[in-house]
């Protein structure tokens, strides 16, 4: 048994025998022939047609071959033959054995003689007509992957199954395919994958660029809390970088922990620390390693995720300085699952959580790099992204996730009215600071002071701050307006910009930021007792 499958437009007609008409006479002394009786054609006992089953795309043809046979078997020659067809609108044949597929299904071909007939059965399939070619992602990020899916159609724009698909790159060093359709997104800049089914092609274009990124990152914990050190984009190496100059994501110099790698929320030990995206556990649990600021082995416990999301190079986020660690190596966890508590251990000279993300493809030398996940915003090139080790920071952070990245001091890092900030205790304190965010010099609220009464200096329930004053190294000054009070319990934030006055917001009226990021002072004087400073990297004027 034979199966022909024949593409559109193309014809097959295998060669057919021709057998010439002969009359065999029977002769004494035996013998064998066609005929039984001297001078009698054999009658036909049966009809083969070949080749029995068919598979054919509508549009093409096939050639079916017919041969009568006596009661012995023998071939016989010179017979007429009819043909016929089951369902002339899914397939037709000619008078000479030839189908012609219609359209899709099946039909059974019949081949008459004598009274005797034979049948093939021929299936007709939709030749593909086109390609259409789809991705998850048009644009990718170097590192990232995608699935490519081809689809051959039919003239009526009907998916097929079943159909062969091969795919290709018309670029393999920007992008490469696999056999199934799974691009890889190489280096930056565009390329065209190219599906093939049955000679007809579909494409599609995909743009590779370094900000090609989807958001995934949720906040790792609920309140705010300021920024004791934000990631160094000058050059983000903890213990190895120390040449002095500190870069933000906003391309500002700043005061912080020259090459740090992350951003250190100061917060109290205790908080819920969750997962900032679903992933898988890398590893969980205490290190014990040299720190060089405390020149001592310290002991850390710590949490990192891997994050694999489609579109996007592979990231990793860190998490350290913990009490507790509530994971375990390789548990798979969601995004917002709680996987510890906030504390003060390993590095550290005060309460914080240290929050890092490491890019694991699609860097400058293909090996892990530290990134922001805030991005970039200088005005300038990102220093961090042209430097041989390091890769382009985008925004990870969902919409109205990040938490703020807030430089400044706040009351887990204050020692109220210590000797380090006033030689006589005040009644009235600062007890937190702000001296940075991003772009103070379009966004002066990012920068504000806060007040309240120390309890254990002052205990009616509420403080008159008429006459008292908050300055800046450089002389900018603020006084309160009289009869203004703050109530026990109570904070009242001092804001450097423009806004509307309340009892517990104050405005400074400033266009700008007036603290130097790189080191300042805030001095609050207070009548008759002298003055209370926050200052940072500068001694106080």
């Amino acid at each position: 048994m034979h199966r022909h499958t024949i593409r559109p437009g193309n014809t097959v007609r295998p060669f057919l025998l021709a057998f010439a008409s002969l009359t065999l006479f029977a002769c004494s002394g035996g013998g064998s022939g066609t005929s039984t009786t001297p001078g009698t054609p054999a009658a036909v006992n049966s009809v083969i047609v070949t080749p029995s089953t068919n598979s054919v795309f509508s549009g093409g043809t096939a050639q079916l071959s017919a041969l009568a046979r006596d009661a012995s078997g023998n071939t016989l020659s010179g017979r007429s033959v009819n043909w016929s067809t089951s369902a002339a609108n899914i397939a037709t044949v000619s008078s000479d054995g030839l189908v012609t597929a219609i359209a899709a299904g099946t039909a059974t071909i019949t081949a008459a003689s004598e009274g005797k007939s034979g049948t093939a059965s021929v299936t007709v399939t939709a030749a593909v007509s086109t390609v259409t070619v789809t991705s998850g992602f048009l644009s990718l990020a170097p590192g990232a992957r995608t699935l490519v899916v081809g689809t051959p159609r039919d003239a009526s724009n009907n998916a097929l199954s079943g159909r062969a698909i091969s795919y290709s790159s018309s670029a393999p060093t920007v992008a490469s395919v696999s056999s199934t359709g799974l691009v890889i997104a190489l280096a930056v800049g565009t390329v065209t994958i190219t599906a093939t089914s049955e000679n007809k092609v579909g494409i599609i274009a995909l743009n590779i660029s370094a900000s090609a990124i989807t958001p995934f990152l949720q906040r790792p914990f609920v309140a705010e809390y300021l920024v004791a050190n934000p990631m160094d984009h000058d050059t983000p190496e903890e213990f190895i970088d120390n040449n002095g100059r500190f870069v933000t994501t906003s391309g500002e110099s700043a005061y912080a922990f020259d090459g740090h790698a992350g951003y250190d929320f100061s917060m109290p030990v205790g908080v819920p620390i969750f997962a900032a995206a679903a992933g898988t556990v890398n590893s969980a649990g205490a290190t014990t390693f040299f720190c060089p600021p405390l020149n001592k082995d310290v002991t850390q416990l710590a949490v990192q995720i891997q994050h694999i999301v489609a579109g996007n190079p592979e990231y990793w986020t860190y998490y350290a300085h913990f009490s507790r660690v509530d994971v375990t190596n390789g548990q798979v966890v969601t995004a917002g699952q709680q996987i510890g508590l906030s504390g003060n251990t390993g590095c550290t000279t005060a309460p914080h959580t240290h929050f890092q993300v490491d890019r694991i493809a699609g860097t400058n030398n293909g090996q892990l790099a530290i990134v922001d996940p805030y991005g970039w915003t200088g005005a300038t090139a990102d220093p961090w992204e042209v430097n041989p080790k390091g890769a382009k920071s985008v925004n990870l952070w969902l919409p109205g996730q990040a938490p703020q990245a807030l430089l400044g001091l706040d009351e887990n890092t204050i020692a109220i009215n210590s000797t380090a900030v006033t030689a006589t205790p005040k009644p009235v304190v600062l007890s937190a600071i702000r001296f940075q965010g991003t772009h103070d010099e379009l966004a002066p609220n990012n920068e504000y002071v806060e007040i309240r009464i120390d309890p254990n200096v002052y205990t009616a329930p509420t403080y008159l701050m008429t006459g008292h004053t908050i300055k800046n190294n450089a002389g900018d000054v603020f006084t309160f307006p009289a009869g203004f009070t703050i109530a026990q319990g109570q904070t009242v934030r001092l804001n450097v910009g423009s806004g509307s006055a309340t009892a517990t917001n104050l405005f400074w009226g400033k266009p700008a930021g007036i603290f130097v990021n790189s080191g300042d002072c805030a001095q609050l004087f207070v009548p008759t007792k002298g003055f209370y400073l926050l200052g940072w990297a500068v001694t106080c004027k």
